[in-house]
């Protein structure tokens, strides 16, 4: 799976962990690269998956297509991942990802952002002070770390949604 999905995916499942296991209404995911930001807002598409270790615990599976809040100019899920992967070979550029989880009846939505450390080639937290000043809103910025994702061997793309792959292949999930 490309990078930039394997993030989307990761964000997904931070944001539904961190809802104390509730889906987020919606999840803004925006790419920042010293240009213009390019975002991702994706909706649960009502179905779900469960969990690994407890199949009790559903989670949502989203959908990422270009739909919009009007927050942000929107791509659909492939514009997404060529900006990411066009920003990756870029060597050296910024590349910040930036996760809003818009929380169902929560006063403060969570909110998390990574850096792309070119060294150590992988993705390290924003410092939350930093963090703050890219989200539109007031949030509850968590400075929860990319590779700490729960549930990290299933993905909750939509496999509708994802051309040419198919993405419940590799963990044998079935939507319920």
């Amino acid at each position: 799976m490309p990078i930039a999905r394997t993030v989307v995916d990761r964000a997904i499942m931070i944001a539904s962990r961190r809802e104390r296991n509730f889906a987020p209404e919606g999840l803004t995911v925006v790419l920042h690269t010293g240009e213009a930001p390019v975002a991702i807002e994706g909706r649960p598409t009502g179905a779900s998956i469960p969990a690994p270790g407890w199949p009790e615990l559903e989670l949502p599976i989203y959908t990422f297509d270009g739909w919009s809040s009007g927050l942000y100019p929107t791509v659909d899920l492939a514009a997404f991942t060529t900006a990411f992967d066009r920003a990756l070979a870029n060597t050296g550029s910024t590349l910040i990802v930036a996760v809003h989880a818009d929380v169902p009846d929560w006063d403060l939505d969570d909110a998390c952002a990574w850096r792309y450390d070119w060294q150590a080639r992988e993705f390290t937290t924003v410092p939350i002070a930093e963090a703050t000043a890219l989200f539109h809103e007031d949030t509850n910025v968590l400075a929860y770390p990319c590779d700490r994702a729960p549930y990290a061997s299933v993905t909750a793309l939509d496999p509708d949604r994802v051309q040419g792959e198919d993405l419940s292949a590799a963990d044998g999930r079935t939507a319920t």
